[in-house]
This record gives structure tokens, C-alpha cells and sequence, in this order.
């Protein structure tokens, strides 16, 4: 099986492109501004926007779980007065959560993205059947009427959501006076971050060696990767999930690499390895992360796996990365 090689800069909540965050101080000064046409980060209180769990609060809005598949996408209300949040600026572009998932039936992912865009090609939040709630932060676009869709890829699952800031056009004149109530939350120099992700969902057969540590990597043409240009030297912390298919007593391996030119798995580092299902069973995932010291420029990292006593076949991979600076 031929597959070329998948490459992803995909963005947070797959939509928002690199983000770029200031910290607010007194030295802020409102000849400082950039200009009326850039975006500003306002933190905020946190609130629940949502909560689809029955009888949970805020006790309006969709109070069931969410369904799979694009005939069951959701749409929602995002500013304005919404569930238990006040005041959220109709000109706000986008909009800082933390998403939560509960109760999922089944092993499958959410894709958070801006009403009127086309459903992206990247994940939110991955899970497996009976997880326990996860949460994980998600930056994303508003549509111009400030609203958001929700895709849930399989199975059932709860979703809340709180919004902790959201992005303005506004100069610094315009939101002066909201500086001044924020300031001491936001602190000092706060970091530029970078994030970049890549998903696929085809399945590709694995290398059959016995026995380990001697893993036989998939071809480099089968590896998946991401790629996050770093604006200074900093610390790139990479995230990565892969789910087994079939296989019957095998035993799949994975490992994050900055070397794209990896032709086995070093078993001393950082390797997950998860048992694989019999055919037919249910899907196992696993789960991997590592912290790289970059430098500026462009850093590219893979996911490697490997099969060990018989072949296994790799249904469903994930990546992300964050960029921190330095210092």
C-alpha cells in the first residue's frame, strides 16, 4: 500500500492560524497601538457557554449529547448573552475555551471550527470509548455572526464548554478602560505561543518484526507529520495519538522523532506501545508526548511506528505541537 506522506498546519480549533498574544501592563500606552486593524486578547472570567448534559447548568441551549457525523453538527451561539456568559462583543473574532468531553459511547474525535467554514481536517480533542471528561483548550475563529460548529466523528458524547477571553479588532485606545480591570490577570511578557496539528484517518499496514527492541519503522512516505515554524529559540512540546486495527496478537509501537529520516525506533526513548485488537475487536489507542528544545525556523517531527510478531494496521493517527519561547 502506497500512501504519501501527510503534512499538516492546521491551527488551534482548526481555524485560527498562528495566534499571537501581548501582555497588558501599565506601560501599555495607547500611542502604542498597532493599528485598528489588529486583533487583541481579552481575558475574561470564566463562564459556561454550554453544557449539553441534562441538568447540568447553564439549563438552556442543547441538553443532549452530541451525535456523529455531519448530519449532527451543532451550531453555537457564541457572542452576545449566552448560557451563563454576559456581554461577549459582537465584534469579537474569536474566542478562547476550554472544551470538555463526557460520557463518549465510542473512540472518536471533535472538531471545534467557525459556523459559515467548510468542517476542517483537524481534531479538537481525541478520545476512546468511556473515557473519563478531558478537557483541552481550543482557540477559535467566530463566524461574522458569532457562532461556531461542533463536530462530533463517532458515537455519542456530552460536550461543556467555558470561555476564558476572547480576540477583538478594537485598538488599545477602544479597550483602554478593559485593560485596566485585566491587567493585573494577564501579568507580564506573556509568551508568543505557535501551534500547528496534522490528523489522518487512512489505514496503513506496519512493519511485522520479531522480536523487539529490532523495530522496523513504516516507510517515511507512511509517517505522519507536523510542522511549526518557531519565531525564536523556545521549547516545542508534541502530542500524538494512534489508534490499532486488526493484527490478532501483535503489538504496536509509536514514537515522536525530530529526525524525518528515522528508519527504526529508538526503544529507550519515549516509546508507547499498546496490544493489538484481535480482528474485528474493538480499537485500541495510544497515547505519546515529548518536549523538544528548537531553534528558529521551521522544526518538523514525526510519529514512527512500528509492529512487533505480526502485521497491524494503523487506522487513525493525530499530531500536535506548541511552540514556548525561551525565557
Amino acid at each position: 500500500m502506497t500512501h504519501t506522506r501527510s503534512f499538516g498546519r492546521l491551527v488551534i480549533g482548526a481555524s485560527l492560524g498562528v495566534l499571537m498574544t501581548i501582555g497588558a501592563t501599565q506601560a501599555w500606552q495607547a500611542t502604542a497601538a498597532p493599528g485598528d486593524a489588529d486583533t487583541t486578547f481579552v481575558p475574561i472570567e470564566p463562564c459556561r457557554l454550554f453544557d449539553t448534559r441534562p441538568g447540568a447548568a447553564p439549563l438552556v441551549g442543547k441538553k443532549t449529547p452530541l451525535g456523529a457525523g455531519a448530519a449532527n453538527i451543532y451550531t453555537q451561539q457564541v457572542t452576545g448573552n449566552v448560557g451563563s456568559c454576559v456581554g461577549i462583543p459582537t465584534d469579537a473574532t474569536a474566542v478562547a475555551l476550554n472544551v470538555t468531553i463526557a460520557n463518549p459511547t465510542a473512540g472518536s474525535y471533535l472538531s471545534v471550527y467557525p459556523s459559515n467554514q467548510a468542517q476542517p481536517n483537524s481534531s479538537s480533542l481525541n478520545w476512546v470509548q468511556g473515557q473519563a471528561p478531558t478537557p483541552n483548550a481550543v482557540d477559535v475563529k467566530l463566524s461574522p455572526g458569532g457562532q461556531i460548529n461542533l463536530f462530533n466523528f463517532a458515537g455519542t458524547v456530552d460536550l461543556f464548554a467555558d470561555v476564558a477571553g476572547y480576540y477583538t479588532p478594537s485598538s488599545l485606545i477602544e479597550i483602554n478602560t478593559r485593560l485596566a480591570a485585566v491587567e493585573t490577570k494577564i501579568g507580564t511578557n506573556r509568551p508568543v505561543v505557535e501551534y500547528a496539528a496534522a490528523i489522518d484517518e487512512v489505514d496503513l499496514p506496519t512493519a511485522a518484526v520479531s522480536p523487539a527492541p529490532a523495530l522496523i519503522v513504516s516507510p517515511a512516505s507512511e509517517q505522519l507529520s507536523v510542522t511549526i515554524t518557531a519565531p525564536s529559540a523556545g521549547k516545542v512540546a508534541v502530542v500524538a495519538n494512534a489508534t490499532a486495527k486488526g493484527g490478532g496478537t501483535g503489538r504496536l509501537v509509536c514514537q515522536i522523532t525530530n529526525n524525518t529520516a528515522a528508519t527504526s525506533i529508538d526503544a529507550g526513548t519515549q516509546v508507547v506501545g499498546i496490544a493489538s485488537p484481535a480482528t474485528g475487536g474493538a480499537q485500541p489507542s495510544l497515547g505519546t508526548n515529548r518536549v523538544f528544545d528548537v531553534a528558529a525556523g521551521p522544526n518538523t517531527f514525526d510519529l514512527v511506528c512500528a509492529a512487533t510478531d505480526a502485521p497491524i494496521t494503523i487506522h487513525y493517527r493525530s499530531m500536535s505541537a506548541t511552540f514556548t519561547p525561551n525565557g
